[in-house]
C-alpha cells in the first residue's frame, strides 16, 4: 500500500486493514476455493484485492459488479480496486483513475 500511495504522490491511503478473510475461504478457516483472493487490504481511500491470476480478478469484478452495482470495481492485472465503502465513495473519479494507472505501472515494473 505504501508503494501505491507513493506512486500517486501521497504518504498514505488511509488506515490499512487486512480483510483477507472476507474474500478468502482459506483465510477464513474454510475449504479453499479457486477464486479466493490472496489478500485484501482496505483503506479509507480504496480496497485492494490481490488474486493469484488475472482471470480470477476478472471473475471477481464481473460477479461483484452485479452484486454491488453501486460500487466502482476496477481490474488491474491480477488486482482489483474497489471503491464501495462509505469513505471510499468520497474518492473522486480522477483519483480512482490515478490509482488504477499507478497500480498498473507498479505491476508492469514487477514483470
Amino acid at each position: 500500500m505504501a508503494g501505491l500511495a507513493d506512486a500517486t504522490g501521497v504518504t498514505t491511503l488511509g488506515d490499512p486493514q487486512d480483510n483477507t478473510d472476507s474474500c478468502s475461504n482459506k483465510a477464513a478457516g474454510k475449504d479453499p476455493h479457486a477464486n479466493d483472493c490472496a489478500q485484501l487490504i482496505t483503506t479509507d481511500t480504496v480496497s485492494v484485492y490481490e488474486f493469484e491470476k488475472s482471470a480470477f480478478a476478472a471473475t471477481w469484478v464481473k460477479g461483484m459488479s452485479k452484486a454491488s452495482p453501486d460500487a466502482d470495481w476496477r481490474q488491474v492485472d491480477r488486482f482489483v480496486l474497489a471503491f464501495g465503502a462509505r469513505d471510499q465513495a468520497l474518492t473522486s473519479d480522477e483519483r480512482r483513475t490515478k490509482l488504477a494507472k499507478a497500480l498498473g505501472d507498479l505491476v508492469a515494473k514487477d514483470q
